[in-house]
């Protein structure tokens, strides 16, 4: 039982058959397609990320990881992209930053934005932001409270005006017995 080599094949090209050039033109044209088609999609999801999903992603993950101090002044802040670097300006001094988003919660947040983004990130955080929340960085009220009554009284809302006082503690006579 011996093996007889095998018979020479002769080599086939698209010069010789017009059906295989077509054949192989028609390849070339729907690979060309689906490479136009896929491109836009193979782009990273971070691509198409806007600063505010970028904030609800971060923010969450930092207080799912159990900061939730940080988390809310992440949450708070002016978020945007500098370059390809997503970066953050939250509404507190640069100490209060620092002291609130310690090295733990900076690597949750660094982690949240590299998933987020598809690729590895380092958030850019500094202070001296406003607040995103409330316009002015005032505080929201509730409606009905005793401290919104006090802040609709247009006394208070000219000291607020002429001396940049702030409502801190309000003691309501009103409903007390």
């Amino acid at each position: 039982m011996g093996s007889a080599a095998p018979a020479a094949m002769p080599h086939i090209t698209a010069q010789s058959r017009p059906e295989i050039a077509a054949l192989e033109a028609v390849r070339a044209e729907v690979q060309g397609e689906v490479q136009a088609e896929v491109l836009p999609e193979s782009v990273s999801p971070g691509a198409r990320l806007s600063p505010e999903d970028l904030s609800a992603a971060i923010s969450a993950a930092v207080e799912a990881a159990g900061h939730p101090m940080a988390a809310n002044l992440l949450r708070g802040g002016r978020w945007y992209f500098e370059g390809s670097q997503p970066a953050v300006q939250v509404a507190a001094s640069d100490f209060t930053m620092k002291m609130t988003l310690g090295s733990e919660p900076l690597k949750a947040a660094n982690a949240a934005a590299g998933q987020a983004l598809g690729r590895p990130a380092k958030l850019k955080i500094s202070g001296g932001g406003e607040a995103n929340g409330a316009p002015n960085g005032k505080p929201v009220r509730k409606p009905g409270t005793s401290t919104s009554r006090v802040a609709e009284d247009p006394i208070v809302q000219k000291m607020q005006e002429v001396f940049g006082a702030e409502i801190r503690t309000v003691i309501d006579y009103q409903n007390k017995k």
